[in-house]
């Protein structure tokens, strides 16, 4: 029931999409840069919501909180990511919105971006960060600069 009314409710009002992400995933795609989503989300929302959002056909994979034993801020759901798209955590780059999550990218070994948006970085989750930018567009030279592209 919840979950209807919550897919109801995107279908209704959309799902909004950071400023400067479709760039930033054609210019990945365009390099054949592996590319997954991680998400507490559940395993039949991910798809959807991400096909509503118009960014399903740009991902490799998508990892979901039940696939793995701990959520975040424990690193399982990333991990999982790094060994299906066969990377190593190292060479990953995490954009996140959420102090969890850019824990999570952390323990994990790999290198957490932060975009804010609800929540602001906290002095203990800068320190975590490989940086942290106002937005995806703001993000995007450093992100080709780290991976050469």
């Amino acid at each position: 029931m919840y979950d209807d009314i919550y897919l109801s409710n995107f279908m209704r009002n959309g799902i909004d999409v950071k400023r400067g992400v479709i760039p930033i995933l054609n210019s990945l795609a365009e390099k054949k840069v592996p590319r997954a989503v991680a998400t507490s989300s559940e395993k039949h929302l991910a798809p959807r919501k991400l096909r509503l959002a118009g960014l399903e056909h740009y991902f490799d994979l998508i990892v979901t909180g039940c696939e793995v034993a701990k959520s975040k801020p424990e690193p399982d759901i990333y991990l999982l990511a790094a060994e299906k798209l066969g990377v190593a955590p190292a060479e990953c780059l995490v954009f996140e919105d959420s102090h969890n999550g850019i824990r999570a990218a952390h323990r994990a070994g790999m290198n957490p971006v932060m975009i804010p948006d609800l929540l602001k970085p906290t002095a203990e989750v800068e320190e975590l960060t490989t940086g942290i930018f106002s937005s995806l567009e703001e993000a995007e030279p450093f992100l080709f600069d780290l991976l050469n592209i």
